[in-house]
């Protein structure tokens, strides 16, 4: 029941409405009383520079690193000097230099978050010398959150072993897809939320030509109501260039379904051949060898008398081959023949028509060899039998042999590569005898990569290389390693003198929307690795005809031009100051790492500060030779 107001409540109230009223009609005749709104924010942009190799969590401004989480990176590191809140970066001409921008918002939401780079202008030099503000490519970086970690469900030394994707930096909010800021919508402008941070990453290609020294440039960051910050740069252009040809052998391939399924157009449309075309340019971009599996020519003829139609196939690669489709002119130097186990054959027919099987296997191979002769194409060329891949069984390793010796007798040239797994286990020296004399070119799992063996077949003149893995043994590539991973390879290859090095794709798209959920390919079964073989990422998702690059892109070329810095001063003779510099860094991996297991961290640096360092100290070995004249 509703309690009635006491007499007293009633006056006591009519009282105070009357003051109230009594005062709003003071007011009226002259100045009005004003609402007591707070007074707005003004939101305020901070910026700061880290490592290419380091993700910063958008939420907490950490590092999503275990071992440099709890350093301050808005204090310092090798790319930012904080007392002069500049920009440090160096590099050879004809380098790509990256890095990342981190813009963080305080006061208020930051909206409208523009990034402009600006010439670069050498001390007393006229400006026509200058780094135009061109050579700067922009992205903004991409967030995917991770909800399990990549692990593996076998017990460390059990039978089944799968490495891949340990250890696990954790669950959180990871950057990696970089989207470039000419994408309307997703690119620039941009906001960053009150007290949250974003990545830009900013690479720069440092011209051929360009003289050695400092440069000094500037960013601009703007946003909508906040004061614009201009961010100095410092580049330091060292007196060498990096080469326009590989020294080293690193591949990162597509698969043929890749582009068509993610476009959802046919393999030989314009516009997924378009596409393709800008994997072909990246890849050189990254110092890296690209192919496409499964893309084979077209063929005439029946049982034996089988023919190559060449139109098609030199329409699609031959700008590659030839070199015409790059910019710096150079042609592919290696080529993977699109040959398999079902091609140009059913696969069944191995066993119910072996002599026709063999046969045309063998008479594809040599018109491959005869027809690039006649083209004047010259790259290494090799196949590898996917259909028959990490084999563990008798039966399969007799295949291998036989398709061995059809890939011998064939041609010269061609080599036969093969990859191994679990099968390298347990007697790597015994099982390498077994092959011994059919395959060309070892291709190993970093996890199994038995280094005395695999050593003695270089002596023999064979190519080894390894392929993807994990931690210990490898730098991992997946989402939630440490973004270190990809550029460890390369370093990893130097120390143990290893050929190449391969990892299984660099696009691997399923059903799934892979910048939302990382668990690519359904793998749901003894490994559960986040976003594996990714490296580009499919603008299909958004909207546009292009594939857009990744943190773990940017980390694999950041090791493989390292490696030509090692290769610089081995063709100085001086391979033994690059050898002191990577020992330094990397104290074990691959069969070396003994004595852990699964899930352990590498042996070597996991800091990117030290990984910058130990490239400045190649380029002053580079440098100190050029002074005296070697």
């Amino acid at each position: 029941m509703r309690r009635r107001m006491s007499h007293r409540s009633l006056i006591v109230a009519l009282i105070a409405v009357g003051c109230c009223w009594g005062h709003s009609v003071a007011l009226s005749a002259g100045e009005r009383a004003q609402p007591n709104w707070a007074k707005p924010a003004t939101p305020q942009i901070h910026v700061w520079a880290v490592p290419g190799e380091l993700r910063i969590d958008p939420l907490t401004g950490s590092a999503i690193n275990p071992f440099v989480k709890e350093r301050d990176w808005r204090r310092g590191s090798t790319v930012w000097d904080a007392r002069g809140h500049t920009v440090r970066i160096a590099g050879a001409r004809n380098e790509w230099v990256g890095f990342q921008l981190i813009i963080e918002a305080s006061g208020e939401d930051l909206r409208n978050v523009a990034v402009r780079p600006g010439l670069l202008t050498l001390a007393n030099a006229d400006r026509a010398r200058a780094i135009p503000a061109q050579s700067f490519s922009l992205f903004r970086v991409w967030y995917t959150e991770v909800t399990e970690p990549s692990r593996n469900f076998d017990e460390p030394g059990g039978e089944s072993f799968n490495a891949l994707g340990m250890p696990s930096c954790g669950v959180g909010w990871y950057g990696d897809a970089l989207i470039p800021f000419q994408v309307r919508g997703y690119g620039e402008p941009f906001a960053v939320p009150l007290g949250r941070n974003q990545a830009a990453w900013v690479d720069l290609r440092i011209p051929k030509g360009m003289p050695a020294g400092e440069y000094l440039g500037s960013f601009t960051i703007t946003a909508d109501r906040a004061t614009k910050v201009e961010v100095p740069v410092r580049l330091t252009v060292w007196d060498f260039d990096i080469p326009d040809r590989l020294s080293v052998r690193a591949e990162a391939p597509l698969y043929r379904a890749t582009i068509p399924g993610a476009w959802r157009v046919g393999e030989r449309d314009e516009q997924a051949l378009k596409i393709e075309r800008q994997f072909f340019l990246q890849a050189r971009a990254h110092r890296f060898t690209p192919y496409v599996y499964d893309t084979w020519p077209d063929i005439k003829g029946e049982g034996k008398d089988i023919q190559v139609d060449w139109a098609f196939h030199d329409q699609r690669f031959g700008p590659y081959l030839d070199g015409s489709a790059f910019e710096d002119r150079v042609p592919l130097e290696s080529y993977h023949i699109p040959i398999d186990t079902y091609w140009p054959s059913p696969r069944e027919w191995a066993d119910t028509k072996p002599d026709v099987y063999y046969a045309r296997i063998r008479a594809v191979l040599e018109q491959f060899d005869k027809h690039f002769a006649e083209k004047g194409w010259s790259p290494r060329m090799h196949v590898f039998f996917q259909g028959l891949d990490e084999p563990s069984r008798e039966e399969q390793f007799a295949k291998i042999k036989k398709l061995a010796e059809v890939v011998h007798a064939a041609s010269k040239r061609i080599k036969m590569r093969h990859d191994f797994y679990t099968a390298m286990r347990r007697d790597p020296a015994a099982f390498i005898r077994n092959f011994e004399g059919f395959i060309d070119i070892w291709n190993i799992s970093g996890c199994f990569y038995a280094v005395a063996p695999l050593q003695a077949q270089q002596a023999k003149g064979k190519e080894c290389w390894f392929y993807q893995g994990s931690e210990p043994w490898i730098g991992g590539e997946n989402l939630d390693n440490v973004a270190l991973g990809l550029r460890t390879w390369a370093w990893i290859a130097w120390k143990y003198r290893v050929d190449g090095w391969h990892n299984w794709c660099s696009g691997r798209w399923s059903s799934e929307n892979i910048f939302l959920y990382p668990n690519n390919g359904g793998t749901r079964q003894a490994w559960r690795p986040n976003s594996n073989g990714v490296m580009f990422y499919p603008g299909a998702v958004f909207g546009v005809d292009e594939l857009w690059p990744s943190i773990r892109l940017k980390a694999y070329r950041r090791g493989n031009t390292d490696y030509e810095y090692m290769a610089i001063l081995k063709n100085a003779n001086a391979p033994d100051k690059a050898d002191a510099i990577v020992n330094g860094l990397i104290r074990s991996a691959l069969g070396e790492a003994k004595g852990r297991t699964i899930g352990d961290w590498g042996d070597w640096s996991h800091d990117p500060d030290e990984w910058d360092a130990a490239r400045a100290r190649l380029a002053d070995a580079i440098l100190d030779l050029r002074r005296k004249g070697q």
